[in-house]
């Protein structure tokens, strides 16, 4: 069996999961195979290959992940060609999107219930358990971020 052979159904399990949290499978399918590929990056032509895509699909999915803070575009020594490759610790931007949309769901109930204390109107116990949530979860977050990063400095040492 050929060695990407293995990968094929792992990689498929990437573009569901994706998938079901909202996002392209390509763009899930492309990062299945970033994480095993050798080499580690890969041209547009070679992800179109391999995964059976246009390279059109390669291209518009690459740049949502890039955008995401997963993949980054690489050059490689003696080659014009454009490379995809995953981020040096792509996980940490992947948690700061996360902590940044917490923020904006506290801050929108935060605003929510200003407006009813402004009106007098009786707060909506709905929006303050939205805004108690959100608010754990932001510090959890932050406590999370801060331990991930002096795990990471403590491991490059």
């Amino acid at each position: 069996m050929h060695k990407t052979a293995v990968w094929r159904g792992y990689v498929e399990d990437w573009g569901l999961l994706f998938e079901r949290s909202g996002l392209p499978r390509i763009a899930g399918r492309i990062w299945g195979w970033l994480l095993v590929c050798e080499p580690a990056h890969q041209s547009p032509e070679q992800l179109a290959e391999m995964l059976k895509i246009s390279r059109g699909s390669v291209s518009t999915n690459a740049r949502l992940l890039e955008h995401s803070g997963l993949v980054e575009q690489a050059a490689v020594p003696g080659s014009r060609r454009k490379y995809i490759r995953i981020r040096e610790d792509p996980y940490e931007s992947l948690m700061q999107q996360k902590l940044d949309a917490t923020v904006q769901w506290r801050e929108l109930a935060e605003r929510g219930l200003s407006a009813a204390r402004r009106e007098k109107v009786p707060l909506p116990p709905r929006l303050e358990e939205m805004r108690d949530f959100h608010a754990f979860i932001e510090s959890e977050q932050h406590t999370l971020m801060r331990r991930w990063r002096d795990r990471t400095r403590r491991r490059r040492r």
